[in-house]
């Protein structure tokens, strides 16, 4: 009996449909088209993530807007600063011939500051990197949504 409900369970697991939505390439494009304005390395660090959804066939264009702001949240009774907070503002603008849509998607965090201003600015770069691909996900899913 116990053998008999292991295979059951496992016959339906595997005859589910499950695929990973963000894992699967995307077999139709929605722009052709790019056109970057602002931070151009987070907006090419977007349209890199975006790549899969580029078609030759599509007549829509694409246009990412990217803003960057670093500001100091709190400070020690010095004067020096302890907490800084980042926000990335995307604005992506996908223009084709029937329709215009435009949909902004903002991520902030604030970190620590450190001692060693390298590790403080490496840090900073990992934070952008996490953001972008955070961003570019939520951008994923708005394409996948229309």
């Amino acid at each position: 009996m116990k053998i008999f409900l292991k295979i059951l369970f496992l016959l339906m697991i595997y005859s589910c449909g499950y695929q990973p939505l963000l894992v699967q390439k995307s077999d139709m494009g929605f722009f052709n088209e790019t056109k970057t304005i602002g931070e151009s390395k987070i907006s090419k660090a977007i349209l890199r993530n975006l790549d899969n959804y580029k078609s030759e066939s599509s007549d829509a264009s694409l246009e990412i807007e990217s803003k960057y702001f670093k500001s100091i949240s709190s400070k020690n009774k010095k004067g020096d600063p302890e907490v800084f907070n980042i926000r990335i503002e995307v604005n992506v603008i996908l223009v084709s011939p029937e329709k215009k849509l435009n949909k902004s998607f903002n991520e902030s965090i604030s970190y620590n500051n450190q001692l060693s201003k390298f590790e403080l600015k490496k840090y900073e770069n990992q934070i952008i990197k996490n953001i972008t691909q955070k961003i570019s996900q939520d951008i994923i899913l708005f394409f996948r949504s229309l």
